[in-house]
């Protein structure tokens, strides 16, 4: 009983006494760090709003206007298959040139940029729809731009970053060499090679 009596104390103690005591000390150590925390940031929120003012005086002293804020990004998706607007005065801009040139032979399709005219040449489009052998050139003017072989490719795209300026009146080419025709899996042999070139872009 003396035993139980002395345990029962000890708990009243601790949780009359003690504990309330530990548990007000740890507030209070707690309280201050955070209170200074709370002081350093106001502070320092403060100093960046006058160093803000300070800095919008100083553009409008030297006549310059603050710097605009970066657009926002669009969250919607870009319809496939719809680039970027052209500029002003500018129109979207697609043709196909095709050729098919019999084994041994050359074959040409030509696009001339009307009059008064810029044609900004964005991406391009090489088709080769039976795998013939040979090569393909797209030249403008008569300066060729690009030559691959046939035979590396059925479908193959080009994008340029800066896009190729070609001026009103100017040509663009398309000329396939055929060297040997193509069998499709499917269907009747062909007699002639065939390849296409797809153009996209604006004209200005």
């Amino acid at each position: 009983m003396a035993a139980l009596a002395v345990a029962a104390l000890l708990a009243g103690l601790w949780f009359g006494v003690l504990r309330p005591a530990v548990r007000s000390e740890a507030k209070a150590a707690v309280k201050d760090p955070v209170q200074a925390a709370a002081s350093q940031a106001a502070e320092a929120k403060q100093k960046a709003s006058g160093a803000e003012a300070a800095a919008a005086a100083a553009q409008k002293a030297a006549g310059m206007s603050p710097a605009p804020a970066a657009p926002a990004t669009p969250s919607a998706r870009a319809t496939p298959g719809a680039g970027p607007a052209p500029g002003p005065g500018a129109t979207l801009f697609s043709h196909r040139l095709t050729a098919a040139p019999k084994a041994g032979q050359d074959g040409t399709d030509t696009y001339t940029v009307p009059d008064g005219r810029t044609l900004r040449l964005a991406d391009l489009v090489l088709e080769n729809p039976q795998g013939d052998s040979g090569t393909v050139t797209i030249a403008v003017d008569d300066k060729p731009l690009l030559s691959p072989a046939l035979e590396n490719f059925r479908e193959q795209d080009f994008h340029w970053a800066s896009a190729i300026l070609v001026s009103g009146k100017q040509r663009v080419t398309l000329t396939v060499s055929c060297q040997q025709v193509g069998h499709p899996a499917t269907g009747a042999n062909p007699a002639t090679c065939s390849a296409a070139a797809l153009l996209s872009g604006s004209l200005e």
